[in-house]
């Protein structure tokens, strides 16, 4: 569950998988760059995929970076500020409960 910046909350889906060396992570948010690029160098996984924006949910999770300059898509997101990096650190935890699984 995640908070809207207004106190509403609701449930943003995350899902990891794994198949051999290759691991993923998906979201039905769009995700900034930095994010992917800290999930990819921090996965436990040789080669890691990240899939953004999908099952018809558009909305950004902003960065800290991104946060700190207010940027047009801050202004317009409906999560809380610290959110970009809940969801990057919660993903990441995704795949290593994907690696120790195997």
């Amino acid at each position: 569950v995640w908070n809207y910046e207004n106190g509403k909350s609701f449930d943003a889906k995350l899902i990891a998988w794994s198949f051999g060396d290759v691991g993923g992570i998906v979201t039905e948010y769009e995700l900034f760059d930095t994010a992917g690029i800290f999930i990819k160098e921090n996965s436990p996984f040789k080669q890691t995929f990240t899939l953004s924006m999908t099952n018809e949910s558009y909305n950004y999770v902003p960065s800290e970076l991104a946060e700190d300059h207010m940027s047009y898509e801050v202004s317009t997101c409906r999560f809380e500020k610290g959110s970009g990096s809940a969801f990057r650190d919660e993903q990441i935890r995704l795949l290593n409960e994907c690696k120790a699984a195997q």
